[in-house]
């Protein structure tokens, strides 16, 4: 099986565009949270039926699981909590979202929404704990924002990881967790795409403009990940 992994798209349509050109070709596509763009210019919910559409169209050729990011809520709860409310529609398209935990093949993964309060912080531990009972090969995690203490978060100057990210990977030890968020990660000195905390390999991949996105290919026979940017790639074996 192989998984396409791209992540902080940000509205850029001429990625969307590469993506529909090459989703076919791989059995899942995975898109680690900020779909959208605040600083785009266009509102919100405008970004979200254009990107909406994207989703619809992408998950015609391939499997298709997406999580939000810090760019894609448009909508607060009762809790005063912003949540992206319009991802969520996207499964009427049959793309699996925020709270979304699937089996493919031997595999378990999970996904795992931006939350932004206590409520969903809460709501987020709880759906952990029940994950963490479910019989599995490799625990697969999907979740925008990379963990604390980790040149996956290094901006150059700021580590802009989790801590309760990085709290939840050493209670659990999933195999895999794929994010983004810090953009410059790959490409700053004590910065990377990949790191391994005890057990688990957790990944960045990181953010250009231009026609291509970052991306990583996941090859699950091979057991190995490939990052590639505008004008390098990088290979890494899980099995070592």
């Amino acid at each position: 099986m192989k998984l396409l992994v791209v992540a902080d798209i940000h509205y850029s349509l001429k990625q969307y565009d590469w993506l529909i050109t090459r989703a076919s070709h791989f059995d899942c596509l995975v898109i680690a949270g900020d779909l959208l763009d605040l600083g785009g210019g266009l509102d919100r919910d405008v970004q979200a039926v254009a990107v909406s559409q994207y989703l619809a169209k992408l998950s015609k050729l391939t499997k298709v699981l997406v999580c939000s990011g810090n760019h894609d809520g448009n909508w607060k709860n009762r809790y005063n909590e912003l949540e992206a409310r319009w991802l969520q529609k996207a499964r009427y398209d049959g793309v699996q979202v925020d709270g979304d935990s699937l089996k493919m093949g031997d595999n378990l993964i999970s996904i795992y929404p931006w939350w932004g309060g206590e409520v969903a912080q809460k709501k987020l531990s709880e759906q952990m704990a029940i994950d963490a009972k479910r019989p599995r090969d490799k625990w697969i995690w999907i979740y925008h924002r990379p963990p604390s203490e980790s040149p996956v978060s290094w901006s150059g100057k700021h580590d802009w990881g989790e801590a309760f990210i990085r709290n939840c990977i050493d209670v659990y030890s999933p195999d895999i967790v794929f994010s983004g968020h810090v953009h410059q990660s790959p490409f700053v000195i004590d910065g990377a795409w990949n790191d391994q905390i005890g057990k688990t390999w957790v990944f960045n991949t990181g953010r250009e403009p231009g026609y291509l996105p970052t991306h990583m290919i996941f090859d699950t026979e091979s057991e190995s990940i490939t990052w590639f940017c505008s004008d390098d790639q990088d290979t890494i074996s899980l099995s070592v």
